[in-house]
């Protein structure tokens, strides 16, 4: 009579099955690796100031929280009109323990402008991300890529995140910007934030 385990590999070794009854223990020192893939609610992002993204601006800086035609979060940056407005919003997060210390993580933010009229002359995107201490500091930047240009059809910018100095359980904060220049004062135009995603 042949007995099978709870815990085995599948016929060509491609696969671990564990069985009911089964069950898989990680030691002291051991890992289980798993790619990370975090998505972040839009309207859970903080301002600058540390209020929560609302239906008004209370500074200049702001986005506004709003839903796109297709009736999804929305973050809208300030009204550009014959200047140049950035908008800033923060998403802090804790790496979870199956974070691989020391990978790179690749952060997506699905971007665009809109414009009404008038004439937008750049428009960009832009992520700073630090790692947080406990007793109140900030290290440097280690987004490792720079602000890239946005249009008026959304796509999602990749933005690489220097893993280095990470560990499981570090803490993180985002920093998402959107930058507008529009000339003339016959037309406005603002930066959109439509996704946050961090993958590995």
């Amino acid at each position: 009579m042949s007995y099978l385990p709870k815990v085995y590999k599948s016929p060509g070794g491609d696969e671990m099955v564990v069985a009911p009854g089964g069950k898989i223990t990680v030691q002291s020192g051991g890992v289980v690796n798993k790619p990370l893939n975090l998505r972040f609610p839009l309207f859970l992002a903080k301002n600058v100031a540390g209020t929560a993204i609302a239906a008004s601006a209370a500074a200049a800086t702001d986005f506004i929280a709003a839903l796109n035609n297709n009736n999804a979060p929305d973050l809208t940056g300030a009204n550009a009109q014959n200047n140049t407005k950035a908008s800033h919003a923060l998403f802090e997060f804790i790496l979870p323990d199956t974070y691989e210390a020391g990978t790179d993580i690749t952060a997506y933010i699905g971007s665009g402008y809109s414009a009404s009229g008038g004439t937008t002359i750049t428009a960009t995107v832009d992520l700073v991300a630090t790692l947080q201490g406990d007793t109140g500091t900030a290290a440097a930047d280690i987004c490792a890529t720079a602000a890239q240009a946005i249009a008026l059809t959304i796509a999602e910018k990749a933005f690489t995140i220097t893993g280095t100095t990470l560990t499981p359980g570090c803490r993180l904060m985002l920093k998402v910007s959107t930058s507008v220049q529009e000339a003339g004062n016959t037309g406005t135009a603002a930066g959109h934030v439509y996704g946050v995603r961090l993958a590995q």
